[in-house]
């Protein structure tokens, strides 16, 4: 399978529309991508240019709030893409997240990603797509886990 060159983001756009949610603390764009800062913890919520395309991914340097979400998907009854379409239907948004892949970075950072697919309508454009990903993403993890950042000093 090759990759597919990723379609060009509004970037700008996508920071503005992610800014306006007001679920982040801080916001970066870059000719890469998106970061996030997640609210209440030390985690990034990002959309990012890769090798595979468009991902979306939350990043985290701490092991413990890794394995808080790991722990919970485990004794849990749905899978995290289970997880991640059911806040896509709440979005309106007909594309379905595929597998979401979880690893150590080189950067020794914990990683859930998964690749942003093409709009699957016309209504759809790449931007929307993405942000919605990335909003899918935010909701399904904060209720993970240490992700709501409850308990923390």
């Amino acid at each position: 399978m090759h990759a597919t060159p990723a379609a060009p983001l509004d970037l700008l756009r996508l920071r503005d529309e992610a800014e306006r949610t007001r679920l982040f603390r801080e916001l970066d764009a870059s000719d890469r991508g998106l970061r996030c800062h997640a609210q209440g913890v030390d985690a990034w919520y990002e959309v990012m240019q890769g090798d595979r395309g468009w991902t979306v991914r939350l990043v985290m340097a701490d092991r413990w709030l890794s394995e808080s979400i790991e722990s919970e998907l485990v004794h849990g009854r749905e899978t995290l893409e289970a997880l991640v379409d059911d806040e896509l239907v709440d979005l309106g948004c007909e594309a379905r997240i595929g597998t979401i892949r979880h690893f150590r970075d080189d950067a020794r950072q914990y990683v859930f990603e998964a690749d942003i697919p093409s709009p699957t309508n016309a209504a759809e454009d790449d931007t929307t797509l993405a942000l919605q990903f990335m909003l899918a993403f935010e909701s399904a993890f904060r209720q993970l886990g240490n992700m709501s950042g409850e308990g923390e000093d």
